[in-house]
């Protein structure tokens, strides 16, 4: 097997070993279910009140796959305790 190969290979193994070795540095911070529950009200109900701040695109195209997957918001006031119940799990989700 040619040197430059090898090389690359163990350069490649190396990138992902220390990719990996930061998931439990840098995982999800703790305001994504937030955005979550922002992109959800805007696609269910069409307004955008939870925290008009940032745009709301971004945030729907994240809340698409679960909202595509028949997850819907609870109609809750507080984002925090919204975006928590759409990404926790199925026991507190409110479905259609």
């Amino acid at each position: 097997m040619n040197k430059y190969v090898i090389g690359v290979s163990v350069m490649v193994g190396l990138a992902i070993a220390r990719v990996i070795s930061t998931y439990a540095v840098f995982n999800s911070t703790s305001d994504e279910p937030a955005h979550i529950a922002c992109g959800m009200e805007w696609l269910q109900w069409g307004t955008y009140t939870y925290e008009p701040q940032h745009p709301p695109l971004a945030r729907a195209m994240i809340a698409l796959g679960p909202y595509l997957a028949g997850i819907r918001p609870l109609n809750d006031s507080n984002r925090n305790v919204e975006g928590r119940a759409v990404s926790c799990g199925p026991a507190i989700w409110n479905e259609p």
